[in-house]
């Protein structure tokens, strides 16, 4: 009778220790991109060396070079996947975990539905020597010198 106790405690307990390792990957913030070296005065070199190739780039009226990127602003935490992952770990004891586990089907779909990371987008402006002149939101309206004095608020993600 002892060893069929152990033999049911091992799994259970096993399953108990990794039940909350998914309840803090889901409530866990995993970070983007550093963006805090661009700013006004740097190099178009530097910004692209962190945010890629732009997505579109053009000349505004003012003769002001603007270019509008996407980057990886990383994966914010989900407060309702980990509430339900931790519903889960309570009403399964533990054991839907261990399945968790064993399935990389479902550990994927997991991953790509609760665990996705986001992208943002930051619009920059250049001047003549492709010095950044200014950091913008996406949508933010454009002042006519390119100059802007406060950090996207995309940046702060």
């Amino acid at each position: 009778m002892l060893v069929s106790l152990r033999a049911l405690l091992v799994p259970v307990v096993l399953a108990g220790v990794g039940a909350g390792c998914s309840v803090a990957e889901m409530a866990r913030d995993v970070a983007g991109i550093d963006t805090s070296p661009i700013a006004p005065g740097v190099g178009r070199g530097e910004v692209e060396a962190r945010l890629g190739a732009p997505a579109k780039s053009w000349v505004s009226e003012h003769g002001v070079s603007y270019a509008l990127y996407a980057f990886d602003i990383g994966i914010p935490p989900n407060s309702a996947a980990a509430a339900a992952t931790l519903f889960m770990d309570v009403a399964t004891a533990g054991l839907w975990e261990l399945f968790w586990a064993l399935d990389e089907d479902l550990r994927r779909g997991i991953e790509e539905t609760d665990r996705q990371r986001e992208t943002g987008w930051v619009l920059v402006s250049y001047d003549d020597q492709d010095v950044v002149l200014g950091l913008f939101d996406q949508y933010d309206a454009l002042p006519a010198d390119g100059r802007s004095e406060r950090r996207p608020e995309v940046f702060a993600r």
